[in-house]
């Protein structure tokens, strides 16, 4: 590990009516976290190349309902190449210098070289504790991302922990879904002592390229898109990894050297540039999932820490118990939004008492009542609290299948593929943590493999509700009436 002296100068949630609690589609956001997104703001955070971890995430987390507001058609079974491949996203700002404090982040210049090896060529954002830049080694002559994290010694920890999962997950090889991590090296300043850590460079998050693309992904993109998140998980739980903030800011997406080293010498002071084409059923798109700040071994893990709202189990909010299923709960929120533009369960911005409450009570009116039984030996206060809440029983219990399927069918043509996305969305939605489908399973379900042999009819999938929902369902509405139901709705706790 080589080091470098450099410069860093200077109410009641009981009483509360699940009436206010409804679904609604979110307004749309910047913020991208996680080895490349980060914030030109605190408050905003910037499109950025990298994602940066941002730090343990124990109180509710403002910025998992910044995801994309597709028109409802964004998916095509059936479109054509567009001569349009070409991905802009705003550049953000390199932080005021009042952000550099002794402890806090590094102070970096562009034109600078740290520990007489990497010249820093560009900044790419910043998370809670690191910012990332665009370096290139003057060695091995390679363009890296280098996320520099604060020195607290909270952040200190936090950094050595994420080191450590890199080096497990990489032991045995490096995986081509899985962003490369290369090495790390000390940044001194004074007492404080910065960990660097070097990553392959890549593209944009799959967040961005959602939000900020002209081009509709083509359905066999998504499906390809999917596949390598689940190759990916399956490598990261099969080595004994909980992730545990997976979610589309923290999945990037591969570009070319060509594209790289244009990347480097552009330049446009406003704007990055990507070369990707998701229109072509055809074109050989790349992701990478990222970020391994909040990864833990899943031996045995009771803690605060969880998901991303949006991304979070029901035990992330009911007990301090954390095992690979917590995952497994973000795969299903992110297929869903990969087809539909939308998330399935947005989070508000609040950042009170109420949060927990009214997030549960969403989640139950998307997916149906969450039962007690599979959490009760590891319930915490609020969890029983939440229980014992007779305001619940006012939720909205409508079919969650017929939910699922309402939103593929507005964004899939095809029923049978509109069916079988429902069914593998509500696989990884099981309310209870044990029933949930494992990474290596899904791979092998019929809306990824298609010559599979298995096909239901819309018919077939409402006739087993009972075994697809996650919770019991005690009322039923169409289809069409529940989508619009919920893109009616509005309340303060759903906004932005």
């Amino acid at each position: 590990m080589s080091k470098q002296t450099g410069g860093n100068n200077a109410a009641d949630s009981q009483k509360k009516l699940r009436s206010s609690v409804k679904r609604s589609r979110p307004v749309e956001s910047e913020e991208q976290r996680g080895p490349g997104s980060t914030s030109a703001d605190p408050s905003e955070s910037s499109s950025n190349v990298q994602s940066t971890s941002t730090g343990p995430e124990v109180e509710p987390n403002q910025s998992d309902n910044r995801e994309p507001s597709a028109s409802d058609d964004r998916i095509q079974s059936n479109s054509s190449v567009t001569s349009n491949s070409i991905l802009l996203t705003k550049r953000g700002e390199i932080m005021p210098n009042i952000e550099y404090q002794e402890g806090g982040f590094f102070r970096v210049e562009i034109g600078d070289t740290l520990v007489e090896r990497y010249d820093v060529l560009r900044y790419l954002g910043r998370g809670t504790y690191a910012t990332v830049w665009m370096v290139k080694d003057d060695i091995d002559k390679k363009y890296l991302a280098l996320k520099i994290t604060k020195a607290f010694p909270g952040h200190q920890e936090t950094a050595t922990k994420e080191v450590d999962i890199w080096l497990h997950l990489q032991k045995d090889g490096q995986h081509p879904n899985i962003v490369q991590y290369i090495d790390c090296c000390d940044l001194i300043k004074g007492p404080c002592v910065h960990l660097a850590l070097q990553f392959e460079m890549m593209g944009p998050s799959l967040d961005i390229a959602m939000k900020k693309s002209n081009q509709k992904f083509h359905l066999e993109v998504v499906k390809r898109i999917i596949r390598q998140i689940l190759e990916a998980m399956k490598h990261i739980h099969q080595l004994g990894v909980i992730h545990m903030d997976l979610k589309p800011s923290n999945i990037m997406m591969a570009i070319t050297n060509k594209n790289i080293e244009d990347f480097a010498i552009d330049q446009n002071k406003t704007h990055n540039q990507y070369y990707l084409n998701v229109t072509n059923p055809d074109s050989n798109i790349i992701v990478k999932i990222a970020d391994m700040g909040l990864s833990r071994l899943a031996e045995t893990v009771t803690e605060p820490t969880r998901p991303a709202c949006s991304y979070s189990p029901p035990e992330g909010f009911l007990t301090y118990k954390r095992d690979q299923s917590v995952d497994l709960w973000s795969i299903g929120c992110i297929v869903h939004q990969l087809v539909t533009g939308d998330l399935l369960i947005p989070c508000s911005k609040k950042l009170d008492d109420e949060h927990y409450t009214e997030h549960l009570a969403l989640m139950e009116d998307v997916l149906g009542p969450i039962p007690e039984s599979p959490f009760y030996d590891d319930l915490h206060e609020k969890g029983r609290e939440y229980f014992n809440n007779p305001v619940r029983a006012e939720c909205d219990t409508s079919n969650a299948t017929l939910r699922i399927l309402s939103d593929g069918a507005v964004a899939i043509k095809s029923k049978k593929d509109c069916t079988q996305f429902t069914k593998l969305v509500l696989s990884f939605l099981k309310h209870d943590p044990s029933q949930r489908k494992k990474a290596a399973d899904a791979l092998l379900h019929p809306f990824l493999n298609p010559n599979s042999g298995e096909s239901e009819t819309e018919k077939d999938l409402k006739n087993q509700t009972s075994s697809d929902e996650p919770g019991t369902s005690t009322s039923h509405q169409s289809t069409s009436s529940s989508r619009q139901d919920r893109n009616d709705r509005t309340s303060s706790s759903s906004k932005p």
